[in-house]
């Protein structure tokens, strides 16, 4: 019931900071004791006021690690532990996972334990501004809130070159498209991973070569742990591009079902493609390529190797006889 229209426009990092405001807001407005006529929290009874001031004693938070952003899956055990405890008083009891794509695979294994068969009092809150790390098993066990802009930005997809790429794929092109464009957006995905890497480096505190002199089975750890950040910044970068190509296909669809150039979401997008890729296609062709890119998202998630997945897809789009 919060008024989403309160919550300004946020990009990059300050996504995680809108989701916390939305997560203590929509928390308001189930512990209200005097809620609005509409059923929004009224902000100043004494449970809206301690979860705004972040004193509310029932709700408990798990929050990745400072240096790792990884949440372990000793710290998700603590969070249960504490989620057992009685509470007095008839309070709702809360239990907020921040930033639930942090969780490591073992911690995710926990959580699915919690979300498959909950305590019975708490109401257990998980926001992520990249929701396609948590495990499907995961995300299937919760109801899900998208909360979305009406436009992609695509910084990434801009800066490596991707809408030229994608706008190749048209309906009968052919394999030999297809198997260019795959191996070009490998190319992207390649660059994407070298500044994953770089940005993992620029992090690292240099004084853990000193802590772990002489500490094989500490270093491993650590080396772990790094590796771990440059897979999800990675991924994160990976998603990022994927939804800018989704985002051309869909596009296309909206122009393919008769919506004039001046009136799509982004043009921005269609002038960054040459003149000869911004044809209207087809209707059926370009609401089926929207298709197979969803399948080759969903196919990455599950871990399809990257190469496979990306040129099945393409292939698919620019077959012939469609």
């Amino acid at each position: 019931h919060r008024d989403l229209h309160s919550f300004p426009t946020r990009r990059s990092s300050d996504l995680v900071d809108l989701l916390a405001r939305f997560a203590t807001a929509w928390l308001q407005v189930c512990a209200c004791k005097t809620p609005t006529a509409g059923g929004d929290a009224c902000g100043t009874c004494l449970e809206c006021r301690q979860l705004a001031e972040n004193n509310y004693s029932e709700r408990y938070n798990l929050v990745p690690e400072s240096k790792s952003r990884l949440i372990v899956v000793d710290k998700m055990r603590e969070f249960e532990h504490q989620l057992t405890l009685s509470v007095g008083g008839g309070r709702i009891q809360f239990g907020v996972i921040a930033e639930a794509d942090c969780l490591n695979e073992q911690a995710q294994n926990a959580c699915l334990k919690t979300l498959a068969d909950p305590p019975p009092r708490p109401i257990l809150v998980l926001y992520s501004a990249r929701h396609r790390q948590l495990l499907p098993t995961c995300r299937s066990r919760c109801q899900l809130l998208s909360l979305r802009t009406n436009r992609n930005q695509a910084a990434l997809a801009f800066a490596h070159g991707v809408f030229p790429i994608v706008a190749q794929l048209q309906p009968g092109a052919g394999a030999y498209a297809a198997i260019r464009a795959a191996r070009q957006l490998a190319g992207v995905y390649a660059k994407l991973r070298e500044e994953a890497e770089a940005q993992v480096e620029t992090e690292r505190d240099e004084r853990w070569d000193i802590v772990t002199e002489g500490d094989a089975k500490l270093r491993k750890k650590l080396e772990d742990q790094e590796k771990a950040r440059i897979e999800a910044d990675y991924l994160r970068r990976r998603n990022a591009v994927n939804d800018a190509i989704q985002t051309w296909f869909l596009q296309q669809s909206i122009r393919a079902a008769g919506i004039a150039d001046a009136a799509i979401p982004h043009p921005e997008i269609l002038a960054a493609v040459p003149g000869e890729c911004r044809a209207v296609p087809a209707y059926n062709p370009a609401l089926a390529a929207t298709t197979y890119m969803a399948s080759l998202v969903r196919n990455l998630e599950l871990n399809v190797p990257e190469g496979l997945a990306v040129e099945a897809c393409f292939l698919e789009i620019t077959r012939k006889g469609r």
